[in-house]
């Protein structure tokens, strides 16, 4: 696909692995120069050499905590001309409102929520001055789906949610373009060794709604979002049709594996299979691969909880299944 971006130059923060490492990936094989930001050097250099192998683009790297505002205007100094700005960089603990103290939740906002700001507020400036130019903001489904369990990164995202459309909405007047993705799940290296095993097959042969996205996936969602305004993702940016929202209405009753007897699931077990983010890890499979693949499901949430392959959506899964009763 040639998006006719060689030349331009994208910004990516949260660039050192993950999504944003995927979205600097898909700018350099549309020909972008990048810019790649994040906390860890170490990170960003190992991106950095894997880019320039891959890509004859130019990549540089900077480490910055977006958190401090003074590093914003450091990149803004430094950076005057962007011409896309991917506002990656974050992650918001899980937790109930209970859970997650004053300090944690101002530390988790100053990176994503007022990160985003500032970064907004500071390239806009200087795009609107050029008359072109796009932000995405990547944000998290959970602001469009709030979750009790997930109460800041909830409030987090509905905000950036909201601040995206506000400006979204001017943005052409200015020439530029303001967009938002709410990616769901992110594949993991250990989900898709469970998955796979769970399903009997390869995770990424099954139905787009049984399995997580891959980062790569995302950042051409993210591409194709660049078109529309109001900040819609995936099947539905790219013109094809969207998979209905799905209600696990059908959990009960499920059939043994060898098809010979019926099996109820229990109550609780009920509660998980319709839940609309478990159930949908879990849909389709008998009552006896169910079990199974709920209890390491389970077993699995302390190392989900420190993937930094997962980041947010770990938390997602782990909040779920403690809020039923897991």
């Amino acid at each position: 696909m040639d998006l006719g971006l060689r030349g331009r130059r994208a910004l990516v923060t949260g660039a050192s692995k993950g999504i944003g490492l995927a979205c600097a990936e898909a700018l350099a094989a549309e020909g972008c120069d990048l810019v790649l930001v994040s906390r860890s050097l170490a990170d960003l250099q190992a991106a950095q050499a894997r880019l320039r192998a891959a890509r004859q683009v130019g990549v540089e790297v900077r480490a910055h905590d977006l958190a401090d505002s003074r590093a914003v205007d450091a990149l803004a100094a430094e950076f005057p001309v962007v011409d896309i700005l991917v506002n990656n960089a974050g992650a918001i603990p899980g937790g109930t409102l209970d859970e997650v103290d004053e300090a944690r939740w101002r530390a988790a906002w100053d990176l994503k929520v007022f990160g985003y700001i500032n970064m907004s507020r500071r390239f806009y400036a200087v795009m609107r001055e050029r008359g072109r130019g796009v932000i995405v903001n990547i944000i998290g489904a959970a602001g469009e789906s709030p979750d009790a369990a997930y109460v800041a990164g909830s409030a987090g995202n509905a905000a950036l949610m909201a601040l995206t459309r506000a400006l979204g909405g001017a943005a052409p007047d200015d020439g530029l373009r303001v967009v938002g993705i709410n990616p769901g799940p992110i594949l993991s290296s250990t989900l898709h060794v469970s998955f796979g095993r769970w399903h009997g097959k390869p995770l990424m042969h099954l139905s787009p709604r049984l399995r997580p996205s891959l980062p790569r996936r995302l950042a051409t969602d993210a591409e194709s979002a660049n078109t529309r305004r109001d900040g819609k993702e995936g099947a539905e940016a790219s013109g094809q049709a969207a998979d209905p929202p799905r209600l696990a209405t059908r959990a009960l009753p499920y059939r043994a594996a060898n098809g010979t007897c019926k099996v109820e699931l229990r109550p609780s077990e009920l509660r998980v299979a319709r839940d609309p983010v478990i159930g949908t890890v879990l849909e389709g499979l008998s009552a006896v691969t169910f079990r199974a693949a709920l209890a390491e499901l389970v077993a699995l949430r302390t190392r989900l909880s420190t993937s930094s392959l997962y980041g947010q959506a770990a938390d997602m899964y782990r909040h779920r299944l403690e809020a039923l009763g897991y």
